[in-house]
């Protein structure tokens, strides 16, 4: 069973390589099936299935599916920057107020983990100006100079 379930994630990342995201999440969904049936820990393997089917349904422009599977990875390991900035990137793409604000939380759930990135920050004020918070927007571009943004000046100065 381990072998079928590799190859499936194999063939989920190939497809991915060839931007076939369609097949890619079917790959994907099979090796978690096959997985979740053959072993009930949580683990890498597991968490990397995860953000790859997560990565296919984003490339595919299913956005929502996209976030739902970046938190079960995040349920998995949430010292994951790249997962947080991902779901804000999906976030950003439905571009709803609801969904700026659900960008916005785990912006902030990152802060707490990797409180020295001037990435997030940048993401989170530009969030906070989507949805009209300008001085909260300013604080998050004040942390990314803080950090070393070089950009930061420029958004307070036009945005805050």
């Amino acid at each position: 069973m381990d072998n079928l379930i590799r190859q499936e994630f194999a063939n989920g990342i190939q497809c991915i390589n060839l931007k076939k995201y369609s097949t890619a999440i079917l790959h994907f969904n099979k090796a978690l099936e096959l997985h979740w049936s053959d072993n009930v820990n949580r683990d890498d393997f597991e968490e990397s299935c995860l953000f790859n089917l997560a990565q296919s349904y984003k490339e595919n422009g299913q956005n929502t599916q996209a976030i739902t599977n970046y938190k079960k990875a995040l349920s998995i390991n949430p010292k994951l920057e790249k997962v947080y900035m991902k779901i804000a990137e999906c976030c950003f793409e439905i571009n709803t107020h609801e969904y700026l604000q659900l960008g916005i939380d785990y912006l902030k759930k990152c802060t707490n983990y990797f409180p020295n990135s001037s990435s997030v920050y940048m993401n989170m004020g530009i969030a906070l100006i989507k949805i009209g918070n300008l001085s909260e927007a300013k604080k998050s571009f004040e942390n990314a100079k803080r950090l070393g943004n070089s950009d930061a000046d420029r958004f307070i100065k036009d945005w805050c």
